[in-house]
């Protein structure tokens, strides 16, 4: 399970959703005691927190997950890392954004500058389609491709 105690965005491992919902007794005391063991993504320098996004994508190369970052300016952007499918660990993570708000609707809203990507789903074709929240007053769609992605982060590891 991908979670997020502020700033950074952890992971914790259950062996089936049984026991995500019934987690043997300790198991919550035991990762909070030791939870730089369970950070898999810490902001970049100068940045003030990360969030979750999407349910991570399958791919060839392992899991891409879509999640944001807060900048020193408070501005949202959508970032993105491919995780390990077996460790849930970071292979790679592009250290720019792929999205920033630059529209009107994105820039202006009940909280201004603000994007986070709340959907990802990869198309036969390549293209990966994603749903995000902007300003905190609408929502928006963008499309990527999956092998534009995949090879950044590559180059990127």
């Amino acid at each position: 399970m991908i979670h997020r105690i502020h700033p950074n965005i952890q992971l914790a491992i259950f062996d089936d959703l049984d026991q995500l919902w019934n987690p043997p007794a300790g198991y919550w005391d035991a990762h909070l005691a030791d939870l730089a063991a369970h950070t898999i993504i810490a902001p970049a320098e100068g940045a003030l927190g990360v969030g979750g996004g999407a349910p991570p994508l399958e791919s060839e190369d392992g899991l891409l997950l879509f999640f944001h970052e807060r900048e020193s300016d408070g501005h949202y952007a959508t970032k993105v890392a491919l995780l390990d499918a077996d460790t849930g660990r970071v292979r790679s993570l592009l250290p720019d954004p792929i999205m920033r708000p630059q529209l009107g609707w994105e820039c202006f809203g009940d909280i201004d500058n603000i994007i986070f990507v709340q959907g990802a789903v990869a198309q036969p074709d390549g293209t990966i389609y994603l749903t995000y929240g902007a300003a905190d007053y609408c929502v928006g769609g963008a499309v990527v491709a999956a092998r534009e992605v995949i090879d950044a982060l590559r180059a990127a590891a």
